[in-house]
């Protein structure tokens, strides 16, 4: 009898034993199971800030593209005033005017357009790869007053002052390479807009010379073949930088520059002057003119085509007055072509400065979206699977407690009796 009670009690015990390693494989399994459940939620969390990183990033980019394309835009307005500066102070200041209102105003309107220009340049974040081209314009901008004073002195060199005034203009328009985030063959979008650029400045230097050559040409043959051979050499550099410009721009930006630089035969005042344009309480940049007539009469003059052949062929002002080619008639014609350049160029500059902020805009947006999205379902999933693994956990307490009972306590009085 005690033996059959000996051999009940172990076989009660290995029946408990074997109860509690089933109940402890499956806590075992729930834990498990929680774990499995978190997986995907941790996966989905990681390709969702991934997204977001990448969104993030792209909004950076997209912002300090906008803002290059603003200090772009900023340079180039500071490139057009410095243009123009060049160009309508050369009759005065040959004359010898120097306190002439024309030139201190242009030369008001430059340091206007160079405020804007440093104001956007010294608000531009960190790490967005212009410091070398911004050293460089830094650099060369003290020599501005140097050029200043020795603008069209009879002692400077024939072209000495157009080329003092265009070695800062190349450097701020070197800018406009950095154009094109976003925008379609983006990589070649800012060298279009710099030969466009380019040839805007040939156009200039070609007007400003032209006025040299009429108002005073060099008294010595040298001097004079000096100055033909720079003028028929920026007329040259505009053409290669314009026919650059025709193989990499789009067919709508190509159509708008030649419809604008288009060559008309213009019936001309027989008197005029060209003065600037002002609006009310501020003088308007970018070399706008308007032409008043002293007398009623009107003759035809060539275009600004043949008008540039007589120059080129090296033609007194005499001879070319003649023809009805004047210092006033050449700036009014070669205007027209410089502001031409000037619009289109001021029109790719925006759409770059508009992508850039549009892409920003977006990014910005979908940044945020994607955010609140990971967010929301990250709170869901994690309280899916708390509510899930909780109520699991509940059921197996409940089982576990049930089994140890009948383990512990029933199950023994069973094998008892």
């Amino acid at each position: 009898m005690r033996r059959s009670k000996q051999i009940s009690a172990a076989a009660s015990a290995r029946e408990a034993s074997a109860l509690r390693g089933v109940l402890k494989r499956r806590w075992h399994f729930s834990t498990r199971l929680t774990v499995i459940l978190l997986v995907p939620v941790l996966i989905n969390l990681v390709l969702g800030g991934l997204q977001v990183r990448s969104s993030v990033e792209t909004w950076r980019s997209a912002k300090v593209a906008e803002h290059v394309a603003r200090i772009v835009a900023a340079g180039s307005a500071y490139h057009s005033a410095l243009l123009d500066e060049r160009d309508l102070s050369v009759a005065p200041l040959l004359q010898g005017r120097r306190d002439s209102a024309l030139v201190r105003d242009v030369r008001a309107v430059t340091d206007l357009r160079a405020v804007d220009f440093r104001r956007e340049v010294a608000a531009l974040p960190a790490g967005h790869g212009l410091e070398q081209r911004i050293s460089q314009v830094e650099r060369v901008w003290p020599q501005l007053g140097a050029v200043r004073a020795q603008a069209f002195t009879t002692g400077t060199d024939p072209v000495a002052t157009e080329e003092g005034y265009a070695v800062l203009g190349r450097l701020i328009i070197g800018l406009t390479n950095e154009l094109g985030f976003g925008m379609e063959n983006s990589a070649s979008y800012g060298h279009m807009v710099y030969s466009l650029a380019l040839a805007k400045e040939a156009a200039s230097l070609q007007r400003s010379v032209g006025v040299h050559l009429m108002v005073r040409p060099g008294d010595t043959g040298p001097l004079r073949e000096q100055q033909l051979n720079a003028f028929m050499a920026y007329r040259r550099l505009e053409t290669i930088a314009a026919r650059t410009y025709g193989a990499t721009g789009t067919d709508v930006a190509v159509a708008r520059l030649t419809s604008g630089t288009a060559q008309r035969q213009t019936k001309w005042p027989a008197e005029h002057r060209t003065e600037r344009l002002e609006g009310p309480g501020q003088l308007v940049s970018g070399g706008e003119h308007r032409t008043t007539v002293a007398g009623r009469g009107r003759v035809g003059l060539p275009g600004l085509e043949r008008m540039t052949e007589r120059i080129e062929a090296g033609e007194g002002p005499a001879v070319l007055a003649a023809q009805g080619i004047t210092p006033a008639t050449w700036m009014a014609a070669s205007t027209r072509k410089f502001e031409a350049y000037g619009r289109v160029e001021k029109q790719l500059i925006d759409a770059a400065v508009d992508e850039a902020a549009q892409i920003a805009s977006d990014a910005r947006r979908d940044a945020y979206i994607n955010g609140a999205i990971v967010v929301v379902a990250l709170l869901a999933a994690f309280l899916v699977t708390a509510l899930m693994a909780r109520q699991m956990s509940r059921s197996m307490r409940r089982l576990r407690g049930a089994a140890l009972t009948i383990a512990e306590q029933r199950l023994p009085v069973l094998y008892d009796r």
